[in-house]
């Protein structure tokens, strides 16, 4: 069966990568831990530079994300770069 004939299975699959992801960001990286992010698209330069002020968590159920510090909106964690 694939996604098109189940599409709750579709969300319930995005839903569970998305808490896995959560789950391993917040393994790795503390509250606090300075990130590069694009408040858009990975693409170019990063729109800037900032700390995270949340552990990474699901948003609307099918993306994992973390707030950051005087950043208004969500970032996606797959438009964060942790910087070393």
């Amino acid at each position: 069966m694939n996604y098109l004939e189940n599409p709750e299975g579709a969300s319930v699959t995005l839903r569970l990568n998305a808490n896995r992801a959560a789950l391993h960001f917040n393994a790795m990286y503390p509250i606090g831990t300075s990130v590069r992010y694009w408040a858009d698209e990975k693409v170019g330069e990063p729109t800037g530079t900032a700390r995270t002020n949340t552990a990474a968590y699901v948003f609307g159920d099918i993306l994992a994300a973390v707030c950051l510090e005087g950043v208004v909106t969500v970032i996606p964690l797959e438009n964060l770069e942790v910087i070393a």
